[in-house]
């Protein structure tokens, strides 16, 4: 509540002085009260005193006034307080009201929940009771049924074994019905059998072989003596065929030819087929020169060299973590920075660091040259335990610098060009890749029909030489046109599955027909093929002989450059000549005379 504050009147110091009998001085200090003030007295000590203490009283009851309003406020601002708190207490009461109620509800939910719980602990310990019955009851049936199962276990697993052997006795069968099918349908065709595994001849096989072949009756067309670069049994005439064979003189052709054969029956098992490329084409000549001059074999050495290379292989997929030259696209190569410094003599790689420089200017980086180092270090010192000879450090130095190309090649395969992202980049390095597959794939397949063809007919040059047969000089100008045509001149063959009358399927060699090549070049090629169906002694094991057929379509391969005239299909080169006036003198046709056999291309069907 506020407190009623009644204003006192304010002092009147002029009608004080009146009442007191005292005169006012005026302002200018004349008057007659003037004379009375210059002279202190009583009087004048009261008035003052008087006048301290109305502006003390005056002082007061202004405090006085704003702290009766201050006591105000404070008032109404509990009375505000106490409001809310009447509020809350009325809302606290009715909240333990609410309150109340709930735990009146709680209370008869406990007693139920008890009720409920006494009725569940009874059902309970009765079914306690009939479960134990029950768990007695399976825990016998359970045994029954494990016994039982024992037995048939051991029932399906003898049926499992029979079953196995029956699959395996089937599979046998059928892949002997498969070979029955096979070889009637190449009979039925007439088809010239892929060979498989064949063996070396001694020379008594050689004379019972040489009793089936046939002879060719024709003979080449003389080459003019100025052209001619063959010995000189072109120009003599054919010999008569001798009735005995002399075995001597066929060891000795066949010595001549650079053919292999041993005297007696050689262990049957793998042959490598040794590669056409120079042993020591990737050499230096320094060492080519010791090697060649040292008393081991051509065969040793050869037997040396693949025993250290297989060391240094295993060295480098060791030390890089590659099997290849195409996995070092996926390594990260040193930064510039790291190769700068090590060229500057600054850093040096750490023992455990195998990375390759494949940045511009690899074949000079002085890291790489540390890196091969350890390499080559490390393939010495695991070469010592397993090799006696020694192998040069220079030789495997010049083998890894090789190896260096091959992997900065594929590195720099996958790195983005310019105005290429990476992922262009790497659909244009496995499409390269995919392409190089199949160049791979086709130089293979060209190089073994290359060599097998080269070998039967050295084999059959060798032979008729024994025999005194009248085609031995056809067979000469054969080797010469072999020899003309290459790897780049052979027929592309492919392996294909085909599904044959009463779903047989079987495996067949399709034949690429070439475009460019002389329709009788062709022919002679397919009698070379015919040929080695006949010498060929096949063993049992290897992969059977497949068919060849002549229908798979062209090949896309260009035609080899520099080969005479004869060689080439005339309507292909009228052809091609018309659709680009360059094209004849790209092809780069050989000037030189050489002529294929006589006139009857016919008979060597």
């Amino acid at each position: 509540m506020e407190s009623e504050y009644v204003q006192e009147p304010e002092y009147d110091q002029e009608m004080h002085e009146q009442s007191s009998g005292l005169e006012r001085v005026r302002p200018d200090g004349g008057g007659p009260a003037a004379k009375r003030r210059a002279i202190p007295g009583p009087k004048q000590d009261v008035l003052d005193n008087m006048r301290e203490l109305v502006q003390y009283y005056k002082e007061n009851t202004i405090e006085s006034q704003r702290k009766a309003q201050a006591q105000a406020e404070e008032n109404k601002r509990l009375l505000a307080n106490l409001g809310n708190m009447q509020d809350q207490l009325s809302k606290m009461n009715d909240y333990m009201q609410e309150n109340s109620e709930h735990n009146r509800e709680l209370e008869k939910s406990k007693d139920t929940l008890l009720n409920h719980n006494q009725a569940l602990c009874e059902q309970l310990r009765f079914a306690h009771g009939a479960t134990e019955e029950r768990t007695r009851n399976f825990t016998a049936f359970g045994q029954q049924m494990m016994a039982q199962q024992q037995q048939l276990y051991t029932a399906l697993k003898a049926e499992k074994d029979r079953a196995r052997e029956l699959e395996r006795v089937t599979a046998q069968k059928t892949d002997e019905a498969a070979a029955l099918r096979t070889k009637l349908t190449n009979q039925a065709l007439g088809q010239t059998p892929r060979r498989a595994r064949a063996k070396i001849m001694n020379p008594a096989e050689m004379c019972n072989i040489g009793r089936k072949i046939p002879v060719i009756p024709f003979a080449p067309i003389p080459i003019p003596a100025a052209a001619s670069s063959s010995d000189e049994d072109m120009a003599n005439p054919p010999p008569t065929v001798s009735g005995n064979i002399d075995i001597a003189a066929l060891a000795a052709e066949l010595a001549k030819l650079g053919a292999t054969f041993n005297s007696t029956p050689p262990k049957t098992g793998k042959k490598r087929r040794m590669s056409s490329k120079p042993v020591f084409e990737a050499i230096p000549d320094a060492i080519e020169k010791e090697w060649k001059a040292s008393p081991l074999q051509h065969r040793d050495t050869i037997r040396r060299i693949n025993d250290h290379q297989k060391v240094l292989r295993t060295v480098k997929e060791a030390k890089c973590g590659v099997e290849n030259a195409e996995e070092f696209a996926m390594k990260t190569p040193p930064s510039v920075d790291e190769v700068r410094r090590c060229e500057e003599g600054h850093l040096t790689p750490h023992p455990d660091d195998f990375r390759l420089d494949f940045n511009p200017g690899y074949r000079a980086s002085r890291w790489n040259s540390i890196v091969l180092g350890k390499i080559v270090d490390a393939t010495i010192v695991a070469g010592n335990r397993t090799i006696v000879v020694p192998v040069p450090q220079e030789w495997l130095l010049e083998k890894l610098k090789g190896q260096l190309n091959r992997a900065q090649e594929a590195w720099a395969r996958i790195q983005p060009r310019k105005n290429e992202t990476p992922a262009e980049a790497m659909a244009r390095a496995n499409q390269y890749q995919e392409y190089r597959a199949d160049y791979t794939r086709v130089l293979a397949a060209k190089t073994r029909k290359y060599d097998a063809c080269e070998k039967t007919i050295i084999f059959l040059i060798s032979l008729k030489s024994a025999t005194k047969a009248p085609d031995l000089d056809a067979w000469k100008r054969i080797l010469e046109m072999l020899k003309y045509l290459g790897h780049d001149g052979m027929s592309e063959e492919e392996e294909v599955e085909k599904v044959g009358a009463g779903g047989i399927r079987r495996y067949v060699f399709q034949v690429k027909v070439y475009v460019w090549r002389a329709e009788e070049v062709g022919k002679y090629l397919r009698l070379v093929d015919s040929m080695e169906d006949k010498i060929a002694v096949h063993q049992k094991r290897g992969n059977r002989p497949l068919p060849r057929e002549r229908n798979g379509g062209q090949s896309i391969s260009g035609a080899p450059k520099g080969l005479p005239a004869c060689f080439y299909d005339a309507t292909w080169i009228k052809k091609e000549s018309e659709a680009s006036p360059v094209f004849y003198e790209d092809l780069e046709v050989s000037e030189e005379a050489f002529y294929l056999l006589a006139a009857s291309a016919d008979m060597v069907e």
